[in-house]
């Protein structure tokens, strides 16, 4: 199905489409590169199209910092434009992989878990960054929390396994 994006141009969307789809089910990065740059260049306004771009950037292995850093700010810049669970998505990303601020991203994802509660994107972010901060006991209650939601999620289930090795459990 057609992702949910705030953007004038169904080119754009159907790009923007096919690189989430692309992600989802084979976790392929740099596939969805060039797609998310055609949404963007399609519609320079696709904020979510650049989050995802910077997110992908961040996922990616190598020193992408600098694509990272420039798609959140994009995408930061035109968050007024989007829904609600788009700013949510980008206010907490733009946070923890811009700017580094953790404890601001924090902040957005409990918001997010708090108006969209079955939504599993914040449950499993914000389990990453209490890992990161070493709160071992919050990112596991996080993370189970998560799968909870969707028991075959992977990413859920890798980052809670991670968490445990992360405890010698």
């Amino acid at each position: 199905p057609i992702e949910q994006a705030t953007t004038n141009s169904l080119e754009a969307l159907k790009a923007y489409s096919l690189a989430r789809q692309d992600l989802e089910q084979r976790a392929d990065y740099a596939a969805c590169v060039p797609l998310l740059e055609q949404a963007t260049s399609l519609d320079p306004n696709f904020a979510m199209a650049y989050a995802s771009l910077g997110t992908v950037y961040s996922d990616m292995q190598g020193n992408h910092d600098t694509q990272v850093r420039e798609n959140m700010e994009k995408a930061f810049a035109l968050r007024n434009r989007v829904s609600e669970p788009e700013r949510l998505y980008i206010s907490s990303h733009y946070y923890q992989m811009a700017t580094g601020d953790l404890l601001k991203a924090a902040e957005v994802y409990r918001l997010w878990e708090q108006t969209y509660p079955r939504d599993i994107t914040p449950w499993i972010d914000l389990g990453l960054i209490y890992n990161t901060l070493g709160q071992r006991k919050e990112a596991r209650q996080q993370l189970e929390t998560a799968l909870q939601l969707d028991p075959d999620n992977l990413l859920a289930l890798g980052n809670l396994a991670n968490g445990y090795a992360l405890e010698d459990r």
